[in-house]
């Protein structure tokens, strides 16, 4: 399918920066202290493989009108500037419930 007035490539680039990746992980352990107290331990991971997932290029070729009437060029035309996900994340739990 083609969009009209666009390049079969910039339908593959929209289509594939839609799709991004990420895997994330829990581990949990529970102690047993006594009948009615228990320690749960908790470890959780987002984002484990660190894989990033980059933004859509950049889509403006001019980015305005000089005086002569000429397009100013946009220095980032088709360059990914930016990142739809975050870097890898820890964070680690203890709860004591009674």
């Amino acid at each position: 399918m083609r969009l009209i007035g666009c390049r079969s490539l910039f339908v593959l680039a929209l289509f594939a920066a839609v799709f991004s990746c990420e895997v994330d992980l829990a581990l949990a352990k529970n102690i047993q202290i006594r009948e009615n107290m228990r320690i749960e331990f908790r470890a959780e991971t987002f984002n484990i493989f660190n894989h990033p997932n980059f933004g859509l290029p950049g889509q403006l070729l001019f980015s305005g009108i000089n005086s002569n009437g000429n397009g100013i060029p946009n220095l980032t035309a088709g360059q990914i500037t930016n990142s739809i996900s975050t870097a890898r994340q820890m964070q680690f739990a203890l709860r004591f419930r009674f």
